[in-house]
């Protein structure tokens, strides 16, 4: 029914904004360079997660898949990323991390934030509310869908009236605030790491890096030619 409808809307819009924005995204690598655009598009999945923290609606729900769905359009960074940083003998090798990597993802990472979704912040306040909800707090998406239609036909989830597609809901803490919130740690670890270690131009650095090399294999042709 309806809220088949729904889950199926906010799969697709994911992927949607992905295909959309890819191209921005490498129009803005080639003026920029990788590493400002990959934190930019990093921040901004980090503020849509915490959206989807502190989503009080429905509504919050969609615009938290709407930030990262266009946020997340920076997979073709990694790969040119790796495409500067790897020689041409072990590129194959380093775009493969980019499968495997997704591959982990998609069979962990919902298993992770069901069982994290488990010790959600609603049970801070009632041992009661907690025995209640953690069954279906396993599936947190399967709750925010089912809040959809009352959400788009005015009544909130969060208990406003009247608010239809408009923001009516306060952002709040919720039952399923807590794999967000551990998804925008995560974020926040690597876009540090990131800012720290890797290079401003990852075109020069592979530069760098050749001549670096070339100079070493000039070095032992000389070596070898006085022994």
């Amino acid at each position: 029914g309806i809220n088949a409808e729904y889950g199926g809307l906010l799969g697709s819009l994911f992927s949607f904004l992905q295909f959309i924005f890819s191209p921005l995204v490498g129009k803005a690598i080639d003026r920029f360079h990788q590493k400002p655009i990959l934190l930019i598009s990093m921040v901004g999945t980090f503020v849509g997660y915490l959206v989807w923290g502190l989503s009080g609606s429905y509504s919050l729900f969609v615009l938290s898949r709407i930030i990262c769905g266009i946020a997340k359009a920076n997979v073709q960074i990694s790969t040119s990323i790796l495409a500067d940083v790897t020689t041409p003998q072990n590129r194959s090798k380093a775009m493969a991390l980019i499968g495997i990597a997704f591959a982990l993802g998609f069979t962990f990472g919902p298993l992770l934030g069901a069982l994290i979704s488990r010790y959600h912040f609603s049970s801070l306040e009632s041992s009661s509310s907690s025995s209640s909800s953690s069954s279906s707090s396993s599936l947190p998406l399967v709750g925010v869908v089912e809040d959809a239609t009352t959400e788009l036909l005015g009544g909130g989830v969060g208990g406003g009236v009247g608010g239809g597609l408009m923001l009516s809901s306060s952002l709040r803490v919720h039952e399923y605030s807590t794999p967000a919130f551990f998804a925008a740690g995560c974020t926040l670890l690597n876009i540090i790491f990131l800012y720290y270690f890797l290079p401003d131009n990852t075109i020069n650095w592979r530069l760098v890096q050749q001549q670096e090399e070339q100079q070493e294999e000039e070095e032992k042709e000389r070596e070898r030619e006085r022994e």
